[in-house]
């Protein structure tokens, strides 16, 4: 006989913890088969249990401070806001890019035709091209699309692409939800190797750039065939 962690999974919940023995007790009744001594399943649920600890942050199980053990709770997930035209959504994630960049002390301001550089910022004698991609938060998931030949047409030093993400957050103790913005910041010498490390895809007219939230951790990751921990991009404006 073989224990598993769905096993143990099934005993546990994310409110009150379990003792180690009353895990044993929990899982070995609701076995169909007896239990003999040659099972070893006493040091098998333990040693489930010690591996899946190990996984960290993806651990389903916590241990608390009084020794028990439960289900870790899964990360709420951010919510989305209503859908509005993608003209507006565009100029408004421009505006909000502005905004951040002004309260940084960068001299910016908007194209006024968008030929691939939709903000110019200057700061200390230095100036800053930006692209702006805009999008929603849907189901826990970002998707931003770049067309190739605008991203081909300016690899240089000091152009970023800062992706606008727009989200909900709900407070315990205030009925309407709060509009809120995050802003992940790339250079184009990031996107490059995000396409040759398999995070970032390359299609035949666009790139898309996706973002998904652990359910477990919270952590944003972009993904496509391989993942990458987003968080080092996150509101990253001394990248600018």
């Amino acid at each position: 006989m073989e224990i598993t962690i769905e096993q143990i999974l099934a005993v546990l919940s994310k409110s009150t913890g379990k003792k180690m023995a009353e895990i044993k007790k929990a899982v070995q009744a609701g076995l169909k088969e007896e239990v003999t001594l040659f099972d070893n399943f006493d040091k098998q649920i333990e040693t489930v249990i010690r591996l899946e600890l190990k996984n960290g942050n993806q651990s389903q199980i916590v241990k608390t401070k009084d020794g028990k053990y439960k289900r870790k709770s899964a990360i709420a997930l951010p919510n989305p806001t209503r859908s509005i035209d993608k003209s507006f959504e565009g100029a408004a994630g421009e505006t909000a890019v502005i905004s951040e960049l002004l309260f940084r002390e960068f001299n910016a301001n908007r194209m006024m035709v968008d030929k691939g550089i939709d903000v110019v910022a200057t700061k200390d004698n230095v100036y800053r091209y930006i692209q702006v991609k805009t999008s929603n938060i849907k189901e826990g998931r970002i998707n931003w699309q770049i067309k190739q030949e605008r991203f081909d047409a300016y690899v240089v030093n000091n152009l970023r692409y800062i992706l606008v993400a727009r989200y909900e957050e709900r407070f315990k103790y205030k009925d309407e939800p709060i509009a809120r913005n995050m802003f992940f910041v790339l250079s184009s010498e990031d996107i490059e190797r995000g396409i040759n490390q398999g995070w970032i895809n390359k299609g035949v007219e666009c790139l898309s750039i996706k973002v998904r939230f652990d359910t477990q951790t919270g952590v944003a990751k972009f993904y496509d065939n391989k993942e990458e921990d987003a968080t080092y991009y996150l509101n990253k404006f001394d990248k600018i």
